[in-house]
């Protein structure tokens, strides 16, 4: 009888320690911010669109997003590339490339990414906001961005 119970115990234990884990890992995971962006939002030149700011004295922490992009007007690169990618608030602080595009990427052209960034990219100070845009100039050309973002502000 002594060995079941030192088992049950045991197994009580280990279950315990376990959901203490969960416990940790769900605070540190978990997103309270989400929020959503729509077909509205679009990159042209080298300008890039605010998608996130974050209350006044915090730092965004992104944990994920789910973004789609389609090249409206061809893009005019001078045949090179961009990374069409979320910002720290500036193009000299990218966090997260979403994806490449070739500098005369045709009209019609789709991309879409989902990323989970578990515990997530801090912002690099309090009140920058998050930016999407792309690291090259595509002249005329036009990107339209649609998605969601999620994650947590910190102070």
């Amino acid at each position: 009888m002594e060995e079941d119970q030192s088992g049950l115990v045991y197994a009580l234990e280990r279950l315990t320690a376990a959901a203490n884990q969960a416990n940790r890992y769900a605070e540190q995971h978990s997103s309270d911010i989400y929020i959503p962006f729509e077909d509205k939002t679009t990159i042209t030149g080298t300008a890039t669109a605010s998608i996130w700011t974050p209350k006044s004295g915090y730092k965004f922490r992104l944990r994920g997003f789910d973004i789609n992009a389609v090249i409206r007007t061809t893009l005019a690169a001078g045949g090179s590339h961009g990374m069409l990618q979320l910002l720290d608030n500036s193009a000299s602080d990218p966090l997260c490339v979403i994806t490449t595009v070739q500098g005369t990427e045709p009209a019609g052209n789709a991309f879409h990414k989902y990323l989970d960034l578990g515990n997530g990219i801090l912002s690099g100070a309090a009140d920058r906001v998050l930016k999407i845009g792309v690291g090259e100039n595509i002249l005329g050309g036009i990107v339209m961005v649609s998605g969601v973002v999620w994650g947590t502000e910190v102070q």
